[in-house]
């Protein structure tokens, strides 16, 4: 027996003192060569019975019986101040308590050991702690003295403000131009404060509003990066810690010129303006020909307005034209700009103009002081042709400004003008050349418009100007040297501009969708910095919307005028406007013109406009056009702007994945091993996981099966998941970016393209086959005389789906939207991954179909949603179908016909389309019909009736068919088949007026008649009369695939919508072109789908196995 004493010593409170306080060290050491305290368990060199045997006829003194502590351990946080009152409640009698602070005695019973009296023993044995501190944190042991040491622990941990430690700024900090910045805060508290630096009234120089982190850094400092800076210290206990400093930038004076030409005239005021920055405060002068000029209030008056310098000349004569020089000087420096007064007037400005029926009208602007005497407007064929001469008469001006008008008699081509003045100091500089484009007007019965402007999309607010109020000065900087650059022929800027969208053609087509040159844009490296206040960048994708277009007016456009949803509509001829006329089902796709453009990574969505406008309007000048548009924010991305970086749960599952690959790893190198040895493995769980184990299992295909197993399925559940991939393959190529995809909806016109869009029926054939398992396996153990497990059923079907089913919605939630990038990835990815980090508990927990059904993560998830539900609830009809099947068979049957009368008259009362609609209408199918498990009930329990029936092999030979039978059986079955898919051309057609009541009749049986058909084929190849059906169907290389059914259907969709998201350019929609999709996606997906049965599915089904000792 390891105690070193007994209880009677540690009980005797003679070894005690009995009064005063106790010596803390010898207590302790007392205590613990005792054996009381809780962490000093004896270490048993024995059987753990033997010991308590042994122990057993010792006497405890009374006070081992029914002594037990009835509180319960308790993790509290508590205020710093606050009191805190720890329960250590018992029931027996003679109970004497320990507490202690980790293993530190505070109370022997009643005796304080020390001299804090905010500890306070409490009379039901509780201990009371008064205005707690910090020193308070940790762990509290209330103890009872008896041998067997019954105690709780209770874990206190005290909540502290942040405090702010270490700051060794002081109030101002002062730094010359060209150094470094740095700054760092360190704070104290529990939990542990999080910190973030901001600057007063101003942005950081980032340009972002905050920096978290302990420290930041600023290299090559300029004034931008003067202010004050403020430590921000909170973990949201009491009120956050700030701490500042103001930081002053020491630099040589910058100049600003407002206007480098101030044109004026004799008599009138000139206003010359610089502005000057510069720490210390400059010393500013104006300077004429190298002389000084001195303040004269009649002739020179100097003044200023914070960093603005002024120079007024009243009263300007013909001398006082000249050169200026704006002078500022500093300790660290000097500098000078130069501006330059003029009496010529203004260059002239392009005011509007106006095609005639032989010519072009053209209205200018011109600014001058002094009288002007003469205008030369010079124009010219761009292809090739003579400047031409003209000189329009000179009007009397509204003050000084002068209207010019001019018509000019043109032949039809490309043409350019610029318009020249003079008055008497000389001419003025040319006016920017206005070029045009001429097309002989034609005379028409009406009055015709100058201009058509086109406002394209569903409800667009047409944008007046693009602010760039909140953008940051790095992203106005690099967009002026954007236009210096590109206009100068720079290659970056023109790499920059050659990768935006230019105007293309097929619009009226549906080529709404452009991309530009993706990787071009992104590739862009803009020019090294030449100075502190340049900062370098790369090139910034995004798509635009043109939400106006005004162009000369084109009669070919006029079909696009005003286009919205409606037009859409009406322009594709379908029958499915009724939806929308009753503003049901609204999910028509938004086709206004989205074009790509490309701007500076330092720019956000207001920056990236004025370089869209400004690239689009210099095209459109040649015609007289214009445009406005609007960022698409989602689709923005610059190489290095944190969006693809992974974050913690990437990571995770970068770690997870790890994991797993090391299990396969391991299990297969142990399966290696036991297999070349010829041993027996110690358990069949360490193989689980092996490689070689799951793909032999995988590609084993025996010559003669078991009795038991029905070879069709696996050929109809090959196809039919065929089926659902075309499906979804033609459901992306349709919604892509199309050439011509105000076309496609003519698709549905054309009756054999119902294989495409009656695709859904392949869900029914699953739903089929589910229900047929369900019923089949579980009756054919039941005629073997094994119960139903309900608990073993319920488990198994939730963990085999669910484990894979994780790792995907893992995968989408972290990474699906970081491991590729492309034009189109927030249509296509984005969205989804955003969805599954909000929702992916609702697929999990499969109730997606009714718990934020419009946000479902995973699109194709819904069917494995409303698959569970019913699997979940196929137990009420499992048992009584064991015991009582004839009657069962019939509330089967009822059931079944519930469900169709339910889909039959939600459909009618909610005027739904005929089935999930090709085009608008969707929504309100899907939300009323097509993820509501009681409307997707009628092909589960046919499934289940026919799985009964199939299980039953005496009844089956009841059933025997006759040659005849059989052959009509085939017919009527086929042509019931071929009906309920091509019915549906009906609703397609031209000139269809939908019918709610035949939408009714349709929507609901279809479906049931469907699952008929199927279950005639599984029930014709099992009992014998299946023939060359039969032979396709239970073909044994349809078997490994069969096996991969569900990793493809989990896979599938991310590998469509990766292709969908990276497409790099618009495409012509052909069913060649979705055929030859189709058939690289089944060899595609192939990979993925083998990795997670390996790796996921198989490794779960086996553990599931020997967990229930099944094979």
């Amino acid at each position: 027996m390891r105690y070193a004493a007994r209880l009677e010593d540690a009980t005797n409170l003679s070894a005690w003192p009995s009064e005063g306080c106790v010596d803390l060290k010898a207590s302790t050491d007392f205590y613990l060569a005792r054996g009381i305290f809780a962490d000093s368990e004896p270490d048993y060199l024995g059987d753990k019975e033997e010991y308590d045997e042994e122990d057993g006829d010792e006497e405890d003194g009374g006070l081992g019986d029914n002594i037990s502590i009835i509180s319960k351990a308790r993790d509290l946080q508590i205020r710093e101040k606050d009191d805190v009152v720890l329960p250590c409640e018992t029931e027996g009698d003679n109970i004497q308590i320990i507490w202690l602070k980790d293993k530190t005695i505070l109370f022997t019973d009643m005796i304080r050991s020390g001299k804090d009296k905010r500890y306070e023993r409490l009379d039901n044995g509780s201990l009371k702690i008064s205005k707690v501190t910090a020193e308070d944190t940790g762990n509290y042991t209330c103890q009872i003295a008896i041998q067997s040491k019954p105690s709780i622990t209770h874990q206190l941990k005290v909540l502290i403000a942040p405090r702010i430690v270490n700051w060794n700024h002081g109030l101002k900090k002062t730094l010359n131009k060209g150094e470094s910045l740095s700054l760092s805060c360190s704070a104290t508290g529990y939990p542990q404060p999080s910190i973030s630096w901001s600057r007063k009234g101003r942005r950081m120089p980032n340009g972002e509003e905050t920096i978290d982190g302990d420290s930041v850094t600023f290299e090559d400092v300029s004034r931008k990066h003067g202010g004050v800076y403020e430590c921000l210290a909170t973990n949201n206990v009491g009120d956050p810690a700030t701490s500042s400093v103001e930081v002053e930038i020491k630099y040589a004076p910058e100049i600003e010129i407002e206007k480098a030409i101030v044109n004026s005239g004799e008599g009138s005021d000139a206003e010359l303006v610089c502005e000057v920055h510069a720490d210390p405060r400059p010393k500013v002068g104006w300077f004429k020909d190298g002389v000084a000029i001195a303040h004269t209030p009649d002739k020179f008056k100097i003044s200023h307005a914070g960093s603005k310098h002024l120079l007024t000349i009243i009263n300007t004569q013909k001398s006082d034209f000249g050169n200026y020089t704006c002078h500022a000087n500093n300790s660290m420096g000097r500098v000078d700009k130069v501006v330059r007064l003029s009496g010529e007037p203004s260059p002239a400005r392009y005011i509007s103009g106006e095609e005639l029926e032989n010519g072009q009208k053209l209205n200018w602007l011109v600014e001058s002081h002094s009288p002007v005497s003469k205008f030369t407007l010079k124009y010219r064929n761009r292809k090739g042709g003579n400047w031409m001469e003209v000189h329009p008469p000179v009007e009397n001006p509204e003050g000084n400004l002068y209207s010019v008008e001019q018509n000019l008699e043109l032949t039809p081509g490309e043409y350019e003008a610029i318009l020249l003045s003079e008055n008497t100091y000389g001419w003025s500089d040319p006016s920017i050349p206005h070029l045009f484009n001429y097309k002989q007007v034609e005379e028409t019965s009406g009055a015709p418009s100058s201009v058509l402007s086109m406002h394209l999309g569903y409800n667009m607010t047409v944008k007046s100007s693009c602010s760039l109020g909140v953008e940051s000065d790095a992203c106005l900087r690099d967009i002026e040297k954007y236009k210096e650059d590109f206009q100068a022929g720079a290659p970056w800027a023109l790499r920059m501009f050659d990768s935006a969208t230019k105007m293309p053609s097929g619009i009226l087509d549906g080529n709404v969708l452009q991309m530009g040159n993706y990787d071009e844009c992104l590739s862009v490296q803009g020019p090294p910095p030449v100075s502190s206040d340049d900062s370098s960048f790369t090139g910034l994708f995004c798509r635009v919307k043109i939400t106006e277009l005004t162009l000369p007016e084109l009669k070919t456009l006029h079909s696009l005028r005003d286009l919205n949803r409606t037009h859409v509509l009406q322009y594709m001829h379908l029958p499915l406007l009724h939806y929308l006329e009753k503003s049901q089902g609204g999910d028509v796709r938004d086709l206004s013109l989205q074009w790509a453009a490309c701007a500076p990574s330092t720019c956000g969505a207001e920056g990236l406009e004025t370089v869209a406008e400004y690239n689009l309007n210099l095209l459109l000048a040649e015609i007289g056009g214009s445009v406005q548009v609007e960022a698409v924010q989602k689709s923005c991305f610059a190489i290095g702007d944190g969006s693809d970086e992974f974050d913690p749960a990437a990571w995770g599952l970068v770690g997870l994945a790890s994991f797993i690959c090391l299990l396969v790893v391991l299990s297969s190198a142990y399966d290696y091993y036991t297999s070349s040895k010829g041993v027996k493995p110690a358990n069949r769980v360490l193989l689980a996981f092996s490689a070689q184990k799951n793909l032999t299992e995988l590609f084993y295909i025996p010559d003669d099966l078991p009795s038991g197993i029905l070879p069709c399925l696996n050929g109809i559940r090959v196809l039919s998941l065929c089926w659902v991939l075309l499906g979804h393959r033609y459901h992306v190529q349709t919604d892509m970016a199309n050439i011509n995809a105000l076309q496609i909806p003519k698709v549905a016109n054309v009756p054999i393209n119902m294989i495409m869009l009656n695709a859904y029926l392949s869900v029914e054939t699953f739903f089929l086959l589910s229900g047929l398992l369900v019923a089949y396996t579980n009756c054919i153990r039941a005629n073997k005389g094994q119960s139903f497990n309900l608990i073993q059923y319920y488990v198994n079907r939730y963990v085999r789906l669910t484990v894979p089913l994780a790792l995907l919605v893992y995968f989408l939630a972290t990474m699906s939207d970081k491991v590729v990038r492309g034009p189109l990835m927030d249509l296509y990815i984005d969205s989804d991954a955003q969805v599954c980090r909000d929702n992916w508990w609702a697929t999990l927990l499969y109730v997606n179909n009714y718990v934020n059904n419009l946000a479902v993560c995973g699109g194709q998830t819904w069917y494995l949603t409303v698959d569970m539900q019913l699997a979940l609830l196929a137990p009420i009809i499992i048992f009584p179908l064991i015991k009582w099947p004839k009657p069962t068979m019939y509330v089967i049957s009822f059931l079944t016909l519930a469900s169709v009368a339910a889909a039959f008259a939600t459909t009618y009362i909610n005027e739904l389309f005929w089935t999930n609609p090709f085009g608008p209408g969707g929504l309100n199918f899907w939300l009323y019909l097509y993820s509501n498990t009681p409307m997707r009930a009628a092909p589960f329990l046919v499934g289940m009736g026919l799985g009964y029936i199939l299980s039953n092999k005496s009844l089956v030979q009841k059933m025997r068919l006759t040659t005849w039978q059989v052959y009509v059986g085939w017919v009527l079955n086929t042509a019931l088949c071929l009906a309920v898919v091509f019915t549906l051309a009906i609703a397609y057609q031209d000139g269809y007026e939908y019918d709610k009541l035949e939408a009714a009749f349709y929507g609901s049986l279809h479906r049931l008649g469907w699952s008929l058909g199927i279950a005639w084929v599984i029930f014709a190849c099992t009992a014998g009369y299946g023939g060359w059906v039969n032979e396709i169907l239970s073909w044994r290389y349809f078997a490994p695939f069969s096996k991969l059914s569900y990793s493809y259907y989990l896979t599938h969709y991310v590998i469509m919508f990766w292709h969908g998201g990276t497409w790099r350019n618009p495409h012509y929609f052909t069913h060649f072109e979705s055929v030859h999709a189709f058939f690289g996606d089944l060899f595609v997906i192939f990979v993925p789908s083998l990795l997670l049965y390996i790796a996921v599915e198989a490794p779960t089904s086996a553990l599931l196995r020997q967990a229930f000792k099944r094979g």
